[in-house]
């Protein structure tokens, strides 16, 4: 129910189970009258979503069948099946989401007596009015100016559409739908003594709907929709949208619902803002790149988080996909190249981007505490090498084989060649030929490789 808004529902004592959401409500003589959408636990009330727009939706269908298609289209109907792109079935929308308010509460937000009598007049069964509920930021509602009178606000009563008194959401909705592209003009009322007159501009709802999105690390990042910047309250430019986080995501702790902002020096507006960090920051001749990460999670917006991501180029291919709008249910997918010689092919502009790019890692000295007050005063000096020697190895596996039960373990180590970098670890820690190892001595890790795992 919380995807569903700027709607009325149907309630009824029927006491429907769980799992019946989207089921079909019939009347006695096997009329479908309104679909099932959710109920009260702790009672025997459900809530029916009305089929107004349903209806709708079915007889544009229709509509669109009942012209004659071409001999081209008839086969690609026969080949590919019927599929109807968004532009079939209009949907409006102002970017805000109403509530109705009873009329009692309305006096308290601003409505005056004469405004009621007219209002009653006009609509002889009015029981509430429109409120504006939310306005995703940044949208055409919000207004670009901040603080300004003419920006819809939460808590304006909507009094009039194009001069005409509404106050339901299927005349609202119906009117949006009808109007896509087109500019209507809003009555609202903020307070007693304010009234605002707005024009805005109905805008097609498909148009934030998301038509791709990039595989990284068998994770998926999409735009940020409609649906999600109204439910969590975003800009539809606040980041990219993490749908799944994945390998190399979920390693970082940018978990599913998370939204980027930033990665290293590069801000992240768009899609597009992020394949070029990610072909800019990906070394070809280095499977395990580290980057800088801002983002937030839609649970808590307002809390900035930075973590370390590896750019892994290894496991899984990098690729972008895009809805084919034409036949809508087929998706055309592109490689990413992860060279930075595909940015541009100037030889000067590739010297700035390597000259951009922070330094890889290189062999460094490590120092060790001094174990003497760890050690027992009877344990012969001869062992401080050996403890020494000891490390620690981090296993991580993208992909469950031979039984792989675990995606992570850790476990001690031992620096069997200092001069080779040979460590050998427990068939426990480093479980499988198929994942990433990195090892820690003292307190500086790098990634490491396996060669050798006795079967």
């Amino acid at each position: 129910m919380t995807e569903d808004y700027n709607t009325f529902y149907i309630t009824a004592s029927c006491d429907t189970s769980g799992g019946s959401s989207g089921s079909p409500v019939l009347t006695i003589d096997c009329s479908v009258v309104a679909l099932n959408c959710g109920g009260a636990i702790s009672a025997a009330s459900s809530f029916f979503l009305p089929l107004h727009r349903v209806a709708r939706a079915l007889e544009t269908i229709r509509s669109h069948l009942g012209s004659s298609p071409s001999s081209e289209d008839k086969g690609d109907m026969k080949e590919t099946g019927m599929d109807f792109p968004p532009s079939v079935i209009p949907r409006g929308t102002l970017h805000c989401v109403f509530s109705s308010v009873s009329i009692a509460a309305c006096r308290r937000l601003g409505v005056t007596s004469e405004e009621e009598t007219e209002l009653r007049r006009s609509l002889p069964n009015l029981s509430g009015l429109l409120v504006v509920k939310s306005v995703i930021k940044k949208s055409p509602a919000a207004g670009t100016t901040p603080n300004s009178n003419q920006n819809l606000r939460e808590g304006d009563v909507l009094l009039k559409v194009n001069d005409r008194y509404l106050n339901h959401f299927l005349e609202l909705e119906d009117l949006l739908d009808s109007t896509v592209g087109s500019t209507i003009k809003l009555t609202l009322k903020r307070g007693p003594a304010v009234t605002i007159e707005r024009e805005l501009e109905v805008e097609d709802a498909h148009k934030h709907t998301p038509n791709e999105f990039i595989e990284f690390s068998s994770g998926i990042l999409s735009p940020i929709s409609l649906s999600r910047a109204r439910y969590c309250r975003l800009a539809f430019d606040d980041g990219v949208y993490v749908d799944w986080h994945g390998y190399a995501l979920g390693n970082a702790g940018i978990l599913a619902g998370s939204v980027i902002t930033r990665v290293e020096d590069v801000d992240i507006r768009t899609l597009d803002d992020f394949e070029r960090a990610l072909v800019r920051f990906s070394r070809p001749d280095s499977p395990l790149r580290v980057v800088a990460v801002r983002f937030f999670h839609v649970n808590s917006p307002y809390r900035d988080r930075h973590s370390l991501l590896s750019l892994d180029s290894q496991w899984f291919s990098l690729r972008r996909a895009t809805r084919n709008l034409a036949r809508y249910s087929q998706w055309t997918y592109k490689d990413i190249p992860v060279s930075s010689a595909a940015v541009s092919d100037d030889e000067e502009d590739q010297e700035a981007q390597s000259k951009s790019l922070p330094p890889a890692m290189s062999p460094r000295s490590v120092s060790f505490r001094h174990l003497s007050s760890l050690v027992p005063a009877n344990v012969d000096d001869r062992f401080q090498p050996s403890l020494r020697a000891l490390c620690h190895v981090h296993f991580q596996t993208p992909i469950y084989v031979n039984g792989t039960a675990l995606g992570m373990s850790n476990g001690a180590g031992f620096i069997v060649d200092s001069r080779l970098g040979l460590v050998v670890a427990s068939r426990a820690t480093v479980i499988s030929l198929l994942g990433d190892v990195s090892v820690s001595i003292a307190s500086f890790r790098r990634p490491a490789k396996m060669i050798f795992l006795h079967p």
